[in-house]
């Protein structure tokens, strides 16, 4: 028989879990952008005219999918059949998470958000970094960045879940190839056709009407930027490598096995079930698991969009209460978005070890392929598979289904395209199958009518997990019509709302299907269980006599505290890890004298600086 201490050993729980957003208005990341989502706040944003442009210049046919009769095949020749709607990235510099490394900044962005979003799910997680120094050939130590305490580092592994990492990095640097190349040609023949156009014009209207032209056609060139001929950045294959999980270990030297997988838009969670085969097969205990998309990109957005146009898959409507519309009759077409997500995995033991209260169980996931079709989905198959895998984790919640059912919070993926082989279609089906007696009770909830489809992201299972923690839960946004094929569903209207289980699916071109359960841990914001043992653990762990935690340009970093403060209140975790009361009758360590800080070798430093900037061996250095 298995002791309760072995099958809490064998448990995997979510410990820390963070999320990057898109809206031109809003920092990528922000202390208040789950809530946001949580109050039904649209992300979604008008595209502007040369957006629009850019898609129609590909010279696209379309197919339309109408929600009676065939589909036909539509030529997009002007703005009415392209895309007006998209959620995109905000602001965001490395420079806000104190990274300026020359190594990061040549990196794609997706990679640059990886490392970004990695950072605020350790925060969360109540993980610190340490400052590290680097000895010098002197003896002397400069500072060398943050890096995981020394005994954490060995056993934490990255998984990295993207789709188009690299192709932004990519089209930039050809486009910047053909702008020097072509456009100074280009231009001489705009310029040629502008001078006809003037000769011949016998109106001021008409000499008008050729002044904007070329005004419109030159900037379209986008030739400002030139200067001088195109020379190849020696950087770029470096970056067209997908490594935002590998920058993430070299920046806090998390030495774990470490990897890139694409499962399409399915990814976030076939990185969560990747996680939880190292976590009980012990190849380490602790995964930070990691998805970004950045599609609407300037560089990317002329590109992907098209092509989920070009399939009948994306909206072409002007206000977004007319496109974004999950699980609504009209549903005809997606919005494309943009996001970051991460979450924390770890061993029962070892988040006792920290005494840290997770936010959630992992109890399972679910991956598997439909092997049918390419961009559609299997809708028999996704509910077999979804009944097949609530079947495996009957025995781990011990709940009948209708129970369950009327326990649960089921994060949609739906994307809100047409109806026939849709994601909501599919879903539903899903669900009854598993809830036979009661998937009426089950609590569906989207993020995607707020953020668009963002691809490898996996916003949803964020807002999912600190759903349960807080018992908010997002409204499913612009419903306004009843689909009679979906009646009875249970749609969230969003505020506050109490479940105990999260039921999360995500579904990917190649008839990728995943799906995973969680059970809540967590109410609220107090995650430090046990004060006196975190505090031991981040004195082993750090080797800091007195640790306290505060947050330092959104990185969670530990430093040695004041004795009498550190006597009287818990270590600091993130603001979404709030402390604890102060512990009654906690004894005041004795005063310890002084630390020494570390001499530092001005020498040493600007020669370390040089090498860096310069990319020269320290030795070729007179």
């Amino acid at each position: 028989a298995v002791s309760a201490q072995s099958a809490a050993d064998s448990r995997i729980v979510i410990s820390g879990a963070s999320a990057g957003l898109p809206g031109l208005v809003n920092r990528v990341f922000s202390d208040d952008g789950i809530i946001r989502l949580m109050n039904g706040q649209s992300l979604i944003d008008s595209l502007g005219p040369r957006e629009q442009d850019r898609v129609v210049d590909k010279n696209i046919t379309r197919v339309v999918k109408p929600a009676t009769g065939e589909s036909y095949f539509e030529k997009v020749s002007d703005r009415t059949g392209t895309i007006k709607l998209a959620a995109r990235r905000g602001e965001f510099e490395l420079e806000e998470f104190g990274l300026n490394q020359d190594w990061l900044r040549e990196a794609d962005l997706t990679d640059q958000l990886a490392v970004a979003v990695g950072l605020e799910a350790l925060r969360d997680a109540a993980i610190p970094l340490n400052k590290a120094f680097r000895k010098t050939t002197k003896g002397t130590s400069i500072p060398n960045g943050w890096l995981l305490p020394e005994p954490l580092q060995s056993d934490t592994a990255v998984i990295f879940g993207s789709i188009y990492t690299g192709l932004d990095k990519l089209l930039s640097e050809v486009s910047a190839y053909h702008r020097a190349t072509l456009g100074p040609l280009a231009a001489e023949g705009l310029r040629a056709v502008y001078q006809k156009r003037i000769d011949s014009a016998g109106t001021f209207q008409e000499k008008l009407a050729a002044d904007q032209w070329f005004s419109e056609e030159i900037q379209r060139l986008d030739l400002t930027s030139l200067n001088g001929p195109y020379e190849y950045k020696n950087e770029l294959l470096k970056a067209l490598n997908c490594k935002g999980n590998s920058l993430l270990a070299q920046l806090i030297k998390a030495q774990g096995p470490n990897l890139h997988m694409d499962s399409a838009c399915a990814s976030h969670i076939v990185a969560l079930a990747l996680a939880e085969d190292m976590l009980r097969a012990g190849r380490a205990r602790r995964v930070i698991v990691i998805a970004v998309d950045d599609i609407t990109s300037d560089n990317l957005l002329e590109w992907v969009g098209t092509g989920f146009l070009a399939l009948g898959a994306a909206a072409t409507d002007e206000q977004v209460c007319n496109a974004a519309l999950p699980f609504d009759r009209r549903r005809h077409g997606l919005v494309l978005g943009m996001g970051a997500s991460a979450l924390v995995l770890e061993t029962e033991a070892a988040a006792r070890e920290r005494g840290i209260e997770p936010i959630a169980e992992l109890l399972g996931v679910h991956v598997s392929n439909s092997a049918s079709h390419q961009t559609r989905l299997d809708v028999d198959h996704v509910a077999a598979e979804m009944n097949r895998f609530l079947s495996r984790m009957d025995p781990v919640h011990g709940l009948s289904r209708q129970d369950l059912a009327a326990k649960t919070l089921y994060m949609s993926h739906e994307t809100y395209t047409p109806a026939r082989g849709g994601s909501a279609q599919a879903e539903v089906q899903g669900l009854k199958a598993a809830f036979p007696d009661g998937w009426e009770q089950v609590l569906i909830a989207n993020t995607k009518g707020m953020t668009g489809h963002c691809q490898a992201a996996g916003i949803e299972d964020v807002v999912a997990l600190k759903s349960l923690q807080f018992g908010l839960v997002p409204p499913v946004v612009n419903f306004g019509e009843q689909d009679p094929e979906l009646e009875g569903l249970n749609l969230s209207r969003g505020g506050r709302q109490q479940r105990d289980f999260a039921l999360g699916f995500a579904a990917g071109f190649g008839s990728h299907v995943a799906m995973f359960l969680a059970r809540s841990r967590c109410r609220g914001a107090d995650r430090i269980a046990d004060p006196v043992q975190n505090r031991r653990w981040l004195s082993e762990v750090t080797g800091l006599e007195n640790p306290q935690t505060t947050v330092s340009q959104r990185k969670l970093v530990a430093h040695e505290g004041n004795v009498s403060a550190a006597a009287a209140e818990a270590p600091k975790a993130a603001p979404l890890v709030p402390l604890p009361e102060p512990v009654a009758n906690r004894p005041a360590p004795s005063e310890p004298p002084p630390a020494a800080a570390p001499q530092l070798d001005v020498q040493e430093l600007v020669l370390s600086l040089f090498e860096e900037k310069t990319g020269y061996e320290r030795a070729m250095l007179d």
